[in-house]
């Protein structure tokens, strides 16, 4: 329905694939590996019907060309996108993170560090839009973890290689400079999206803070922490009480909202695994609230042991 209402408009298979990757069209249930298999061929055959009607040719049977014949979509069964790539594919067209963060899983992990760019948030401004931060020294020695977004290399007068790279972690992101002595030991690890451990002294230039690169490292994953990166979150509803209708209207909302977390729904003290698993988002609680009290829809997790 939308390719065929806007393909004469000027839609092309580009801009389908960034709604797609967007997230734009995941509340019709169908995950966004199915349809960035099926919009390139699909958008064709809409162009094809566009002009045969736009002709006036006729059918082999002597009527008008019908706008649905031959129109219907086949959806392949595809397993979704992983977590980490839908994540890249979002950023990739929207320039942002919007259904969660590569990192969020492993936000334990970084509680030992001494540095992450929420500090950057506490300032105070004079008149001159001039910042003075409360939590970050010029000279400070920091630890942080993160994930590369950006890297480009900076060729000095004298030959050398140095970088320039953007690191994120769950709160903003921060510049880091690799002069070219440090460059040639970390260069393996200046990778985009390498999750890794950076240290170095912190530099204030023209207001801005960045890490003055002094070592780098791709961040090891103890047991410990692939155990708590592999907790399974659920969506627990208690539809005790519910007429058969409002069972129906409920699936028919988790539907709605695709995405990675299992749906388990207890009635009358049996439980059953809903067919498609769901996404995390206000707009699902909120429908769901139509039909429940906030006590009968719980957010849990079940710890996998190692």
């Amino acid at each position: 329905d939308f390719v065929s209402r806007t393909v004469n408009f000027g839609i092309n298979k580009r801009l389908v694939e960034s709604l797609i990757l967007s997230g734009s069209f995941d509340e019709f249930g169908i995950n966004r590996k199915t349809l960035m298999q099926v919009s390139g061929d699909y958008i064709d055959r809409v162009v094809q019907s566009n002009k045969k009607k736009n002709e006036m040719q006729l059918s082999f049977f002597g009527t008008f060309f019908d706008e649905d014949e031959g129109l219907a979509i086949d959806y392949p069964k595809l397993t979704e996108y992983s977590s980490k790539e839908k994540l890249s594919l979002e950023k990739s067209v929207l320039g942002i993170y919007l259904s969660g963060h590569p990192l969020a899983d492993y936000a334990s992990m970084f509680n030992n560090f001494s540095f992450n760019t929420d500090a950057l948030s506490f300032y105070d401004e004079d008149e001159d839009s001039v910042r003075t931060y409360n939590e970050v020294k010029e000279g400070q020695q920091v630890v942080m973890g993160g994930i590369i977004t950006d890297f480009k290399k900076i060729i000095t007068k004298s030959g050398s290689t140095m970088a320039i790279v953007k690191l994120e972690d769950i709160y903003g992101e921060i510049e880091m400079v690799v002069f070219p002595k440090i460059f040639d030991k970390v260069r393996d690890f200046l990778v985009v999206e390498e999750i890794v451990k950076v240290s170095g002294k912190i530099q204030i230039k023209d207001g801005i803070p960045q890490i003055m690169c002094e070592d780098v490292a791709k961040l090891e994953i103890t047991t410990e922490q692939e155990g708590y990166k592999e907790d399974q979150e659920y969506l627990g509803l208690i539809l005790n009480g519910k007429t058969d209708d409002e069972i129906d209207q409920i699936l028919d909302i988790l539907n709605c909202y695709p995405g990675e977390i299992p749906c388990i729904v207890a009635i009358d003290g049996k439980k059953f695994k809903a067919k498609t698993p769901i996404r995390k988002c206000d707009g699902l609680t909120v429908e769901l609230e139509r039909y429940l009290e906030k006590d009968e829809i719980v957010f849990f997790k079940k710890i996998k042991q190692n």
